[in-house]
């Protein structure tokens, strides 16, 4: 047999610490969509994580790249993302969110 008690919570009642059980939960991973304007096919696309050490992860314009979030990273991060045409190179920062789709489209810089 089971009784349940109800507990009134307000700003000036807290719940009492004995009734608080507190845990860390994981981030889902943040993805980002990535397009170059003008397209460039065979770019090397570079995707770094700037709160990690590395040489960063690649990856492919017009496809979804998952971005790890660690348990002790905040709900947002900045990334970098580097894009090698073989005739220019193009680096861009943008902030994704923990379990969030964002596209960003990359304008490459242009050789004439």
């Amino acid at each position: 047999m089971f009784s349940f008690a109800s507990v009134t919570v307000s700003n000036d009642r807290p719940l009492p610490p004995e009734n608080i059980i507190a845990r860390k939960l994981k981030w889902k991973p943040a993805r980002l969509f990535i397009a170059l304007e003008p397209p460039a096919p065979g770019a090397r696309v570079v995707v770094k994580d700037l709160s990690a050490r590395g040489a960063g992860a690649p990856a492919r314009a017009g496809e979804d790249v998952s971005i790890p979030f660690q348990p002790t990273d905040e709900h947002s991060k900045e990334v970098e993302v580097d894009v090698d045409t073989g005739d220019s190179f193009t680096s861009e920062r943008f902030t994704v969110r923990a379990g969030e789709q964002s596209s960003h489209t990359i304008k490459l810089k242009t050789t004439n």
